[in-house]
């Protein structure tokens, strides 16, 4: 993850992609184990609209798609969405957008 934070390259085509407005957040897999309890790893995912997961699979480069269930993604999201409301910083990392980037 620290690479990737660093490449200005990718995170230019990311939010190239992506555009500006999309809430963009990062966690190191140690953090989630040693903050939440997490036992497994998660592929990249993201949340649209309150209820649709959709998830990366980077081995067969697939995307996943599924409604909100009790999935260990549903309850990263709702992690996220703790530490939002109570104003904290760590341990998801919100990732912004360069200045130059449109």
């Amino acid at each position: 993850m620290e690479e990737d934070l660093e490449n200005d390259e990718l995170l230019d085509f990311y939010w190239k992609t992506t555009g500006n407005t999309v809430e963009t957040f990062w966690v190191k897999e140690d953090e989630l184990k040693k903050v939440y309890g997490f036992d497994s790893s998660i592929n990249d995912c993201a949340f649209y609209d309150d209820q649709l997961l959709i998830m990366y699979d980077s081995a067969s480069k697939t995307l996943d798609f599924d409604v909100m269930t009790d999935r260990p993604e549903v309850i990263l999201f709702q992690k996220l969405n703790e530490q939002l409301f109570a104003g904290e910083t760590s341990p998801f990392k919100a990732l912004l957008p360069n200045e130059n980037t449109e």
